[in-house]
């Protein structure tokens, strides 16, 4: 595989994501992590989302929240690809539009 995108949204059995089981999925080989609403459930996990460019929270979370969205990435074999990791708003409250982040 060229690149692998991996969905850490309740990595942490069934409760967010947290720095711990992060860095285990990115030791498997994944380039790039992707969460959701509930990557805020730890509270560890904020300061890693400012430290760990791999791991991204959604793009359109309204004000400045930790971390980034999106990432542009070069993995090893030198094959850069852009991500963004948006959240639909269905049954979500207070998300900025995707179509306009």
């Amino acid at each position: 595989m060229e690149f692998v995108i991996g969905n850490a949204e309740n990595g942490a059995g069934g409760l967010g994501i947290n720095p711990r089981i992060s860095r285990e999925l990115l030791g498997y080989g994944i380039d790039v992590l992707i969460s959701g609403n509930h990557v805020w459930k730890d509270r560890e996990i904020v300061d890693f989302l400012n430290r760990e460019k791999r791991l991204l929270r959604p793009a359109n979370y309204p004000g400045n929240p930790p971390g980034r969205g999106s990432i542009l990435w070069e993995n090893s074999s030198g094959l850069k690809i852009g991500i963004i990791n948006l959240e639909g708003r269905v049954f979500m409250k207070n998300l900025d539009d995707p179509f306009q982040v």
